[in-house]
């Protein structure tokens, strides 16, 4: 009856001129809210539609076809403040390759806009951010965090050669993505170059290990202003991390991909395994929590204290266990 793909917003194509006239109707119905099928009868007779937006997690309906009746059923949650909360743009832009890479930005309210901004990094690497309501990113925001969250090489959903560009990319091209959107932050004006952070799930959560441990020290004869900094995030949230590619853990098919057969001195560098080094470039000791680590030059520890600061209430203290 139709087919769904989703670029930076959902795309429906439909076969059925039946079932396109409803789908227009429900739209008509909910302006302004993007509009999913995500259940229907075998007759195809009913329908659960799903009706989000960037701030609005979504209310689920049932739509009766023969009628033409459009119920609400519920919302997940109720009590959240839709109205206060920052709307999500999707924006491109351009790693150190030229390679164009999608994202999508969230501004805070202007009233508690800090200048300080996370880079929210999605887990997979086969995995992609979507358009909608993001928890984090609107904690963040509320917070006055700008977020930005990439979609860097690798994201699924923008075709078979971005997919593909992700592969032995591992710590090299992929994590140039990262830093090439914290110096768009930058360099566009929407933060500081020392109030950049990076939250990191999974193997995002590996990606932002890498960034904090291993990166680029700045080239003070740079012509670039944002050159000459270091792409060193100010603090750094490891959510659920990949920690190691080491081959009594990794999916061998995914390691292959991600860092090739014999990466030798690759592996050691970039995926948490030996040699790490401290922040003072020394080489440490065997550890499962290498990156702590070096964050904390040599000294393991099993909890970080993280504190983010609110426009008006000062910090805010979370306790991440490594």
């Amino acid at each position: 009856l139709y087919t769904v793909y989703e670029t930076d917003m959902p795309r429906y194509y439909f076969f059925d001129e039946e079932t396109e006239q409803d789908f227009r109707y429900i739209q008509n119905k909910l302006p302004g809210k993007t509009i999913s099928i995500t259940s229907s009868t075998l007759k195809e007779d009913s329908w659960l539609i799903l009706a989000y937006d960037d701030k609005d997690p979504g209310g689920t309906y049932l739509f009766e076809r023969p009628g033409k009746s459009l119920k609400f059923l519920f919302h997940p949650r109720p009590n959240l403040p839709i109205e206060i909360l920052a709307p999500v743009t999707s924006i491109r832009y351009k790693s150190f390759d030229e390679l164009e890479i999608p994202a999508f930005l969230t501004i805070p309210n202007k009233d508690i806009i800090t200048r300080a901004a996370v880079v929210l990094v999605h887990g997979g690497p086969w995995a992609r951010d979507t358009y909608g309501y993001h928890s984090y990113a609107q904690f963040l925001a509320n917070r006055g965090y700008i977020v930005m969250q990439p979609n860097f090489r690798s994201s699924t959903g923008f075709g078979k050669e971005f997919l593909n560009a992700g592969n032995l990319e591992w710590g090299k091209k992929m994590q140039d993505d990262i830093t090439a959107c914290a110096n768009y932050l930058v360099e566009n004006n929407y933060a500081d170059k020392d109030k950049i952070g990076i939250m990191g799930f999974s193997a995002g959560g590996h990606l932002a290990s890498t960034l904090s441990t291993h990166f680029n020290t700045g080239d003070p004869k740079a012509q670039n202003p944002v050159d000459q900094q270091s792409c060193r995030p100010d603090f750094s949230i490891l959510m659920y991390p990949v920690v190691t590619l080491d081959t009594n853990f990794a999916h061998m098919g995914s390691r292959q991909n991600l860092i090739g057969k014999k990466p030798d001195d690759l592996l050691g560098y970039r995926s948490g395994d030996l040699p790490w080094m401290d922040v003072q470039g020394n080489k440490i000791e065997k550890s499962r929590r290498p990156w702590v680590q070096a964050l904390n030059n040599g000294e393991a520890q099993t909890n970080r204290i993280l504190r983010l600061r609110h426009a008006d209430k000062g910090w805010l203290t979370f306790s991440i266990n490594c």
